[in-house]
């Protein structure tokens, strides 16, 4: 086995409503780098860069469930 295998991590889609996954974007933002976040994020189309991606899911997550909660 290569031993890139070994540190390889794996690539995933990002989710706003796992919990882990809005984990590891704090923890990018408090450190500025990717280096202690287990996973890769997939960045997918039509965006150019994961930040921003992340970015526009979180705002649609948030702003998702704070007007479900309003509404009865």
């Amino acid at each position: 086995m290569s031993c890139l295998n070994l540190t390889h991590r794996p690539t995933v889609i990002f989710d706003p409503a796992n919990r882990e996954h809005r984990l590891a974007v704090s923890t990018f933002y408090k450190t500025g780098t990717w280096g202690q976040i287990k996973v890769n994020f997939l960045l997918e189309t039509p965006y150019f860069d994961l930040p921003g991606m992340i970015s526009v899911k979180l705002t649609r997550y948030y702003l998702g469930t704070e007007f479900k909660r309003g509404r009865k």
